[in-house]
């Protein structure tokens, strides 16, 4: 398949290459090099671009809804309205890759690496984040309705301001990072470390918080309220916490009302 005057497919190398607007919907460039290529405006719809090579590739406003990037390679591209809605990138490397107000709902980002990427009011509704790590990674603003983030290494990570509604932090590594006026409304926290964690001005309202250590945390102005949070008796709070004042309901550890291999929502 030619495109552009460039051969289209498996393995190809298309380093640099000017691909703008190129329709490429559907079509098979696993293990290609596309690095520095200009995919500005490009279809890249169901596109299988696994193992692919897109380091400092230009994909402004690119659509790559459905394609499959897994374990690709996205160092330095520039992603600028881009669309992934439903795209796989398990293990894709998007490490200091800037994603501000990038589409990302519903796409499966299972063991993706996301260090320091810039994901500032960018949509992660219903994605799939288990495993992936983000470390340090800037998430203010970001909507991560309904988002799996179970067993996510969120170490140092800013979710300023974030949405987080009915997101699944199971196992979830949240050491250091920054929560605050996060809304965490109907979260599910089990096993969670948030020690030294910002959760000042959080809400976390109708939260579901099992066997997770809050210690050393900031719970200032941090709301369990309407309907109240339920935590076990085995999560641990900050010296001089009573989370039964502050509006938590707290359960023994025998009554816990969800198995830990279930979901609570």
């Amino acid at each position: 398949m030619e495109v552009n005057g460039y051969e289209i497919g498996p393995d190809a190398d298309l380093r640099h290459s000017n691909l703008y607007r190129a329709n490429l919907s559907g079509v098979d460039l696993s293990r290609a090099n596309l690095r520095g290529a200009n995919l500005h405006d490009a279809n890249l719809s169901g596109t299988k671009l696994v193992g692919a090579s897109l380091r400092e590739a230009r994909l402004y406003r690119a659509d790559l809804s459905e394609a499959d990037l897994s374990e690709a390679s996205l160092d330095e591209a520039r992603l600028a309205g881009a669309n992934f809605n439903n795209a796989t990138l398990k293990s894709a490397d998007l490490s200091n890759v800037d994603l501000t107000g990038v589409n990302l709902s519903n796409s499966v980002l299972v063991g993706a690496f996301m260090r320091r990427a810039k994901l500032r009011g960018t949509s992660l509704d219903n994605a799939n984040l288990a495993k992936a790590v983000l470390v340090e990674a800037d998430l203010e603003g970001a909507s991560l309705i309904g988002a799996n983030l179970r067993d996510a290494n969120l170490q140092g990570a800013s979710f300023l301001e974030a949405n987080l509604y009915e997101a699944n932090l199971v196992g979830a590594k949240l050491v250091d990072a920054s929560l605050r006026r996060a809304n965490l409304n109907r979260v599910y926290l089990d096993g969670v470390r948030l020690e030294g964690t910002d959760l000042a001005m959080a809400v976390l309202s109708d939260a579901l918080i099992v066997g997770t250590d809050f210690t050393g945390s900031n719970l200032l102005g941090t709301s369990f309220f309407f309907p109240p949070a339920n935590a076990d008796e085995a999560t641990k709070w900050p010296d001089g916490f009573d989370p039964e004042s502050a509006g938590v309901a707290i359960w023994p550890v025998e009554n816990d009302p969800v198995p830990h291999d279930e979901e609570p929502f």
